[in-house]
This record gives C-alpha cells, structure tokens and sequence, in this order.
C-alpha cells in the first residue's frame, strides 16, 4: 500500500509539471498578442522563469519524498521479516548458515550461534567448528564437510556438540551448494538442533523396551484389529509368541487366528467377536489355544473400541495374556484345598484366622460343622464361637485368649463345647500370633481339632492301664507275700505274746493293773501297725482311678519301703536312705507312685538276687532336680547288681521286652507310662562300678512343702 501511494504522487507531480510547460509555451503567445510592450513582457518571461524552476523544485520534491518513503517503508517490512525469521528460528532451534568453501567464510545467523553457544562477534573457521564437535563424531564430521565441499553435492547428515560443561547437544545439518563456479563454491543451509527429539526417541525407545519386557513378564500381548473386518493392523512381539506366529510372515489372518483356537471353545469365542463388532462394543472372553504338537495354553483376551474425531470406531485395542501358569496353579491350588478340605474333615481339624481388633473371623467348613453352626445363616466372629463353649470351661477360655492378646504370643489350649442338642465335644486349639515389623498383633491364625474319641480312647486306655497297673500289682504282692506275712505277723505275735502277759498279770493276787495297761497298750499299737500294713495292701490292690492331689514324695518312699522291708532284710540288703526334708509336694496319685518305686526296688533285688561275692546294697535318695528348664523333685533307685547289658537301656521300657526269664516285661513300662501320665520322666543308666541306677523327675507343686 505504501508502494503505491508513492507511484500516485509521482505521477500527479510529473502531471503538474507537464500542464505548467503547456501553460508557459501556450502563454508567450498569448501574451504577444494582448500585451504588444517588450518591458511587460520581459517582466512577464521572467516571472514564467521563476515559474518553471519553482514547479521544477515541486516536482523534485515529491518525486523524492516518494522515493524515501517507499524505502523507508521497503526498509521496515524486510526488518520485520528478518525478526519473524529469527524469532521462526529460536522457537525451531534451527538457524541459518552459509560457507564460502574457497575462503572458508562463515556466515551464522543468531540462533545458530546460539545453538553452538559462541558469541556473535567470533570468527567462525572450520577448525573452531571441529572443535566444538563431539570427539567421537570429529572424524566422520570432517570427512563428511570435505567430501562434500569438494563433490559440491547437497549435505545431509547428524552429529552430537560436545559443549564445555560437558552437555551434549544432537545436530541436524542440511546444506545445499548455490555457486559452482570454478573458485567460488557456496553453500548455504540450516542447523537444526534436534536435542529434545533425540532425548525423546531414546525415552520412546526406552517406554518401548520397557513395554516388551513387561508384556514378556506378564505374558501379555497387544494388538489392534478393524472393526469392519476383523483383520489384525497390529501384534507385538509378545503377542506373537504367545500364539507362535512367525513375525517374518506377517500379521495373522483371521482364519489363522481361528485355527489356533481350540476347536471345543471355537465357536463361542468367534460368536463373542462377531456380537462386539455389530454392537461396536468391549468384550472379554477367556479361552484355549492349540498348538500342532498337542500343547494348550489358557487365554484371557480383553479388547476395547477406539472412537474416531467422529464418533465412529476406528479400530479395537485389545491384549492377550497367557494364565497358563495361573489356571495351572489355581487348579493346584483347588486341589489342595480340596485334599485340605477332606483332611480336615477326616482328622475332625478345622481352620481360622482371627483380627482381634476388628472382631473379624474366618473358618474353614470343617470348624464350622464341629462347633455345630451353619455359615450361611450366621457370620463368624469370635462371640459365635466361644458361646458354645462349656459353661465351667468359659473362664480358662477367656483367660488364655485374653493373655495371649496381651502378650502377643502363641497359645494352646483344650476344652469343651456343648452342641445344640447337649452334645459334649472335647476341642483342642493351637493359635500363632502373627505381628507386624512395628512389633503390633495383626491377626491369629491356627486350628481347632476335635478331640473327642480321642478323649474317650485315653480313657479307655487309661483304664485299660489301671487295670493292668492293679495286676501288676497284685503280681508284685505275690512276689512279696513272705515279706507281707512277715511284717504282718511281726505284729500279731506281739499282740498274741502281749495279750498272755496281760492276762497273767491279772491273775495274780493282788492284779498288776499298770502292768496290765502296758500291755493292752501294746496290743493296741502293734493291732494298729497291723491295721496299716494291710491298709497299704488294700490299697495297693485296690482298683481306683486316677486322682491327683499334693503328695509327699518322701512320705510315698517310707510307705513302700514299709512294705519292703522285711524283703530287704531277708535278702542281706543294706539300705542306704537318704530324704530331702525341704523337698516340696508334687501333684499326683499316692498309689500309683507307690507303684513306681515298689517296681523299682523290686527290680533292685532280682538284679542283685545272684550276688554272692559283693555288698547288696540299695541306694534310694530324694532332692531337688531341672526337668526342661523347670524345678522338678528327683528320685533315684540305685543298687549294686548286675547292671545293664549293652543296648538294654534303650529297650528297657519297651512293652513285653525283659530280662527275667519268667518276667512279662510290663513292669517298667507301666512305671513309665505312671510317671509321664503325671507329667515327669523316668530314665536309667548303668553305674560306673556295678548295678544301674533308675531316675524318677516329677514336676512340684508351687508354692508347696512337705
């Protein structure tokens, strides 16, 4: 427009100017003609000359304010454009170049000395250039410039900038030969700064890995299909080993596709298919592949619609995950639940895994049948199940889960339940506490076991045991009867010799009263030994059951030793005793570990009944002994006999094993079975000299002493 405006104003001057000629040529004459007085017009000419140079200066006035302006305007506009360009530039990262190759001039614009970050005011060489170029790129690039600066063809090539705080920068050259005359040959060309990009292939390729090797990981392929036909646009590598296509002939066909399906799943899936591409919609189907060698794998396939600008589906993006290993593992997983199930229904054990912050409860079905409840109408938590616990077990219950929450702790404890029809059921529990790093309960979990016909067998044993203790027993009495007899006639003769020397003081005259009472005197205490000693017998034969309560351990020593006494004496057996007096009381039945040590000392003296050239001697000594870490009472029965064959002692408690020739060898296995009923152990070794020494540890009673 300003162009414009100029060429108007030249023209309407030179206009002027040329109507101002015809004026003054077409007015001389004119003026001849009206004016005939040669001073007027001379007056008259020289004003027309003064005229003419004025118009002349008008006329070159606007003819060069037109030019300044139409410059001054050209001037604007090409600055404009060189700052649109440079700004063009600085948001591209490219910038301009041009090389004299002859004379090695370089002209830069400013975003390329930007980009290679030298000051605009440095001279640019080729060898500066070099320098700033990457060691590793300096080679190729200096191959690449003089190559080109002498063949004069186009330069298209990449190289990295290695900058002096050691940053790298990727550069694009494009260069194109203008002047190729002999001499002069030009190029001129951008510099492209292709950084960013760079960075962003190497995270794309990266991102890419990175999804290969996940999807290699998960077993997880993708691909994209066309709506309209089916057709795969795309599979991954994954993709394509999971279903075993060869990447090399392409992407699968549909027919391809379905071959590989399993034919007994076939139909349904390519049903699914079809339905989601007349609805445009998602699906997810799950199905087998078969491979020409018989091997299957399971698929679980998910596919979603991608919707255009327009709304209409441009393809499906979907994946394809191998669970073979998953369904592998959840049938194994089913099975064991399964062999789990029928186990615990088969040994009556029920699991559960209890929250006691939020009450929460889970149970096997098992644990639910033994407690009697059906889940489906009621919900687990700890107050369902403790309410069937018996009535008089409810406070040790309580107290051992109570104390295992404050303690975070394990616990194992039985008791009983009363069904809904009064059933009794004896259950024993064993719980783990499981505890956060912080050291916090998070949860219990352990099993309930139904030990109810085991209860009953251990009471059926128990009593078989008793029985068979009492027979014992009775047989041990057998083999002491001369020893019995003895001690009971000990006394009798004295009542017998007693009562005939009462009866002959009262036959004198006057009667010896005193004496006479010094003699019922003693019928009284040697009827009253007499009574104790067949006391002792009778209970000893007695059949009772098992009853616990505090016993003297030195007290059940003298009873028996009582007993065997006589046995002792008749033998030439020297006893040896030596008591605790501060030994405490232990829990336990007096007669059945009266029992235990007649065995023992009765074993004793058949082991020293054939030493005839060595001291008979029996060593029994009561103290205080450690059974696993705890305080226990120790009893040892040594004697001085034959001792213990090689191997014997690991065999000596064994049922029907013995070393009598008419021994039934249950002697010693009832003893043990006595002493760990009650809660101890009982073991024997060989003596150093001669003889073997038996050991009896039983748990004490706290807080109690003989």
């Amino acid at each position: 427009m300003p162009g414009k405006l100029s060429d108007v104003a030249l023209r309407t001057s030179l206009l002027y100017a040329l109507l101002a000629a015809v004026w003054i040529l077409v007015s001389d004459k004119v003026l001849v003609a009206l004016v005939p007085d040669p001073e007027i017009m001379g007056a008259i000419a020289l004003c027309k000359g003064w005229a003419f140079v004025l118009l002349t200066a008008l006329l070159l006035f606007g003819v060069l304010r037109g030019q300044l302006q139409r410059w001054e305007q050209e001037t604007a506009a090409r600055r404009r454009a060189e700052a649109y360009l440079a700004e063009a530039q600085s948001l591209s990262h490219t910038g301009s170049l041009g090389w004299n190759v002859a004379t090695d001039e370089h002209i830069w614009s400013e975003e390329t000395f930007r980009i290679f970050e030298l000051d605009a005011s440095t001279k640019i060489t080729l060898p500066l250039i070099l320098e700033r170029i990457h060691p590793d790129d300096r080679t190729l690039a200096r191959e690449t410039l003089e190559r080109t600066g002498r063949e004069r063809k186009e330069l298209d090539y990449e190289h990295r900038l290695l900058m002096p705080d050691g940053r790298v920068k990727h550069l694009h050259i494009v260069a194109r030969c203008l002047t190729q005359e002999p001499g002069r040959v030009e190029f001129i060309g951008a510099v492209m700064d292709v950084t960013a990009q760079k960075r962003a292939q190497v995270a794309l390729r990266r991102s890419e890995a990175y999804l290969a090797e996940a999807q290699k990981l998960t077993h997880t392929g993708s691909w994209t299909r066309n709506p309209a036909t089916g057709e795969f646009l795309y599979c991954s590598e994954e993709m394509l080993r999971i279903f075993a296509w060869n990447a090399q002939q392409g992407l699968p066909t549909n027919e391809i596709f379905a071959q590989r399906i399993h034919p007994d799943d076939r139909a349904q899936v390519l049903q699914k298919i079809e339905k989601a591409r007349e609805q445009e919609s998602d699906y997810d189907t799950d199905f087998r592949i078969l491979f020409p060698d018989g091997t299957m794998k399971f698929i679980q396939t998910t596919a979603h619609v991608v919707v255009g600008e327009t709304g209409e589906v441009v393809e499906w993006f979907g994946t394809a995950m191998d669970v073979t290993e998953r369904k592998e593992v959840e049938e194994t997983i089913r099975r064991s639940e399964a062999f789990l199930a029928e186990g615990q229904r088969i040994s009556h054990t029920g699991s559960w895994a209890w929250h006691p912050t939020t009450g929460e409860m889970i149970s096997s079905k098992e644990r639910w049948r033994i407690f009697g409840i059906d889940p489906e109408q009621t919900k687990a938590s700890f107050d369902v199940f403790s309410e069937r616990v018996h009535p008089e077990d409810q406070p040790r219950f309580k107290q051992a889960f109570d104390s295992a929450i404050r303690e975070k702790r394990d616990f194992e404890h039985e008791y009983r339940i009363v069904t809904p029809d009064g059933f009794i059921k004896h259950l024993h529990s064993v719980g783990q506490a499981v505890v956060n790093q912080s050291g916090e309960l998070v949860e219990f979990i352990g099993t309930t076991m139904d030990i109810t016909d085991r209860k009953r067998a251990e009471e059926a044993l128990q009593e078989a045991q008793s029985e068979l203790a009492r027979v014992t027993r009775v047989t041990m009495m057998g083999e002491l009867v001369a020893s019995i007899a003895h001690e009971v006639n000990q006394p009798l003769a004295g009542v017998v010799m007693s009562a005939n020397a009462g009866l002959n003081w009262l036959a004198k005259d006057p009667p010896n009263l005193p004496k006479v009472r010094e003699a019922v005197e003693r019928v009284l205490r040697d009827g009253v030994r007499a009574g104790d000693i067949l006391n002792r017998i009778r209970a000893l034969l007695k059949k009772t059951t098992l009853t616990k309560s505090p016993v003297s351990v030195n007290q059940v020593i003298r009873d028996v030793l009582a007993l065997a006494g006589s046995e002792l004496r008749q033998e030439n057996v020297e006893l040896s005793l030596a008591l605790d007096p501060k030994l405490p009381v232990v829990m336990g039945d007096s007669i059945q570990l009266q029992q235990v040590l007649l065995n023992l000392i009765v074993n004793a003296l058949e082991a020293m009944a054939g030493i005839t050239n060595l001291e008979k001697t029996l060593r029994i000594r009561s103290g205080a002994g450690e059974m696993d870490g705890k305080a226990a009472v120790l009893v040892q029965v040594s004697d001085s006999g034959v001792g213990l064959g090689a191997g014997e002692a690991g065999r000596l408690f064994e049922a029907f094993h013995t070393t009598k020739a008419n021994g039934m060898g249950m002697g010693l296995w009832i003893s043990r079975s006595i002493v760990e009923n009650h809660g101890g152990r009982l073991t024997a070794q060989s003596n150093a000299g001669s003889g073997a020494t038996f050991q009896v540890l039983l748990p004490t009673q706290a807080g109690g002493c003989e």
